[in-house]
C-alpha cells in the first residue's frame, strides 16, 4: 500500500478491498474509484480528498454520458424512447436516480419496451422511481388532446 497526502492507492484481495471501499464510501472526505484487474482476484482502489467542484464536473460528465447512451441504443425506437426522456428529465434527476437510470440502460430493449410502454411488471431490482418517471413521461407525451 502506498500513501501520500493527496492519494491513497491499494491493491488487495477482494475481501480487504471491499472493506476499505466501504469505509471510504462512508467518509465524505474521500472521493474514490475502484476496479478489478481482469483475470485475477485483485482489486484496485484509488481514493483522494473529495473536491466539491470536481464532484460537479463528474456529475456533469455523468449526465452527458447518460444522455449519449440514451440517444445511442442501436435502434431508432429505443433512441426515441430513452433519448427524449433524457432530454426532458435528466437534469432533474439526483445522483441516486442517475444510478438507477444507468442500471435500466443495461437492460435489453425488449424488456424496457415491455416495462415502459406495455406496463408489464419489471423485476424487483428495476421497479423504482426512475422507471415510473419513464412510464409517466410516455403516458403524458402520447396523451390525445
Amino acid at each position: 500500500m502506498v500513501i501520500n497526502a493527496d492519494i491513497l492507492e491499494v491493491e488487495a484481495s477482494r475481501g480487504d478491498a471491499n472493506q476499505l471501499e466501504s469505509a471510504l464510501r462512508d467518509s465524505s472526505r474521500w472521493a474514490w474509484d475502484a476496479g478489478a484487474t481482469k483475470g485475477t482476484d485483485q482489486l484496485y482502489l484509488s481514493a483522494g480528498p473529495s473536491d466539491p467542484l470536481q464532484g460537479e464536473v463528474q456529475s456533469s460528465t455523468r449526465r452527458k454520458r447518460l444522455l449519449f447512451r440514451c440517444w445511442h441504443r442501436g435502434t431508432q425506437e429505443s433512441d426515441l424512447l430513452l433519448g427524449s426522456f433524457a432530454d426532458s428529465c435528466l437534469a432533474a434527476l439526483d445522483e441516486n436516480q442517475l444510478g438507477r437510470l444507468e442500471a435500466l440502460l443495461d437492460c435489453s430493449d425488449p424488456d424496457l419496451f415491455d416495462w415502459i410502454l406495455s406496463g408489464s411488471a419489471p423485476p424487483t431490482e428495476h421497479d423504482h422511481d426512475v422507471l415510473r418517471l419513464l412510464r409517466t413521461y410516455w403516458v403524458r407525451r402520447h396523451r390525445i388532446k
